[in-house]
């Protein structure tokens, strides 16, 4: 089946019905979203996910929000270095440090980044259905970092040919204002329907300049990378949420060697939050 047939099949947004999208014209593929239920705005940003792969979603969260977050972070890490340390991930491209968000507050908070309505309003309309974050971190790209490699964030479910509907998106939110210089995501439009082995991106590729609030939404499938952070002084400090449908979870992170088990243990804390659990022990044992 093709691509467009299983959007046809998925309900939701009618394709149909809105007009095609120039991937590489940033007004359209930029989205503002004003309030939850906005069912324009979730359907222009499902569309724009569906043809080119990603949205950029305008001014999204409130500045002192993300200026928080990362006071928050930078603090985690000065005051408890030892526990800190245990939550490095593993990342693609030198010159970058990446940690997983532990399950604390202010990172667990019911009003934290992740728990957006907004947000989730646009993902369940994407999947058509429920699903999770399955994984929060903050990756640094501290100043002279190199370019990463074109990848995807997962090869393939059943076959190297195969054309699936989004299962998997990843939310990127940077922590400062990010300049062309610095290095912001670099997105190969519309290469998001299959695996991409040892793909450059072979044609024009797309990097956008952002405020302090907008973030970004792209396919787990589409070719992308981190591009070289080429400003002497000023380091990219960017969340990273990936939120997938039920039945997807790329293992390969999870039982990596280099990833300490306590990660994987507040790692599932997240997903329990996304799942329904009954009040009765005893019923948690009902089948």
């Amino acid at each position: 089946a093709t691509s467009s047939a299983f959007r046809s099949a998925a309900g939701g947004v009618d394709n149909d019905k809105l007009p095609s999208v120039n991937c590489f014209t940033p007004s359209e593929v930029g989205v503002e979203v004003g309030s939850i239920h906005d069912v324009d705005a979730v359907q222009r940003a499902v569309h724009a996910l569906r043809e080119c792969g990603f949205v950029n979603l305008k001014s999204f969260f409130p500045k002192s929000k993300l200026q928080a977050v990362l006071k928050a972070f930078e603090e985690f890490k000065t005051n408890k270095p030892d526990f800190a340390q245990t939550f490095r991930y593993p990342v693609q491209g030198e010159g970058r440090i990446e940690y997983m968000l532990p399950f604390i507050p202010p990172f667990n908070n019911t009003d934290a980044v992740y728990t957006d309505q907004r947000l989730h309003d646009i993902l369940f309309e994407l999947f058509q259905g429920r699903f999770k974050m399955e994984l929060q971190t903050i990756i640094t790209s501290t100043p002279g970092s190199g370019n990463q490699r074109w990848h995807q964030g997962f090869q393939y479910l059943f076959h190297p040919e195969e054309h699936l509907p989004p299962y998997a998106v990843v939310v990127g939110v940077p922590l400062v204002d990010v300049t062309l210089e610095m290095g912001p995501t670099e997105l190969c439009p519309r290469k998001n329907l299959r695996f991409y082995q040892g793909y450059t991106c072979p044609e024009e590729s797309l990097k956008l300049s952002s405020s302090l609030g907008d973030i970004l939404v792209f396919d787990y499938k589409l070719l992308h990378r981190g591009p070289a952070n080429l400003s002497p002084t000023q380091a990219r400090p960017m969340m990273s949420l990936v939120f997938s449908k039920l039945f997807f979870l790329n293992m390969e992170p999870v039982i990596n060697r280099g990833i300490p088990l306590v990660q994987t243990v507040h790692q599932r804390l997240y997903w329990e939050q996304f799942y329904w659990h009954p009040d009765v022990v005893k019923d948690m044992w009902k089948v």
